[in-house]
C-alpha cells in the first residue's frame, strides 16, 4: 500500500506533459475581424485610365514610316475584319490602329482574332486616336 501513496504522489509531482497537437486544441482560436471599409475620395486618374472611361480603346497593330502605306494596311485591316481603323501621325512613324471599342474586353477580342487569323501581333492602348 505504501508504495501505491508514493506513486501517485510523485505522478502529482510530476509535470504534465502535453503535445503540440492538445495545447492547440485547448486554446481558444483567435478571430480576426476585418476592418470596416474605409471611404476615401478617389485618387486623381491618370491620362490612361480618363480615357479609358470614356471607352476609347483601340488596337495598334504597328507603325510605319510611310504614310501611304500606313494607309493602305489600315484600309486591308479594317475591311478584312469589319472593323473601323485611323492612321495617326506620331514624329516620323504613323500608327496603324484598329477601333475605337467600348470595353478592354472589346479590344482584347480583336487582338485575338489577329493574332489567330492574321499572325500580327498587337496591343490595347487606352489612348483616342488623334
Amino acid at each position: 500500500m505504501k508504495r501505491r501513496r508514493q506513486s501517485r504522489r510523485h505522478h502529482q509531482l510530476r509535470p504534465c506533459r502535453q503535445t503540440l497537437t492538445s495545447m492547440l486544441r485547448c486554446q481558444p482560436r483567435k478571430v480576426h475581424h476585418r476592418p470596416k471599409a474605409v471611404h476615401q475620395r478617389p485618387l486623381a486618374p491618370d491620362a490612361r485610365e480618363s480615357a479609358a472611361s470614356d471607352g476609347s480603346y483601340h488596337v495598334q497593330v504597328g507603325a510605319v514610316s510611310d504614310a501611304s502605306r500606313a494607309e493602305k494596311w489600315q484600309q486591308e485591316l479594317s475591311q478584312r475584319f469589319s472593323i473601323p481603323g485611323s492612321v495617326t501621325p506620331n514624329g516620323n512613324v504613323y500608327r496603324v490602329r484598329l477601333g475605337p471599342f467600348a470595353s478592354k474586353a472589346q479590344a482584347a477580342a480583336l487582338q485575338q482574332r489577329l493574332m489567330h487569323e492574321a499572325q500580327l501581333p498587337s496591343f490595347i492602348t487606352g489612348n483616342t486616336a488623334q
